[in-house]
């Protein structure tokens, strides 16, 4: 098990970083994009079960969607604590 930790530690590190990097190229395409195009749709699919409960928590604020910061600090968040858990082991 001990040989298996930085291999865990890399992959949680590797699915946050994934993650994040979509959450920052859909934000930005939201700008440029329309939603109803194929690859936002596809962003879409993959990213609403992150998106939904903040959604349903903090709703966006005079027009202004703070989801993707809130899910991406979220996703940090959660890698410094499993990131600290296997650190135990």
């Amino acid at each position: 098990m001990q040989n298996m930790i930085p291999i865990i530690k890399y992959l949680v590190n590797l699915v946050v970083a994934f993650f994040s990097i979509l959450i920052f190229i859909d934000t930005l395409m939201s700008y440029f994009i329309h939603e109803n195009s194929s690859v936002r749709r596809i962003l879409a699919k993959i990213l609403t079960p992150i998106y939904q409960p903040i959604r349903r928590i903090i709703p966006p604020l005079a027009g202004i969607d703070f989801t993707p910061l809130i899910a991406i600090i979220l996703l940090q968040v959660l890698d410094m604590i499993i990131i600290s858990l296997l650190s135990l082991l």
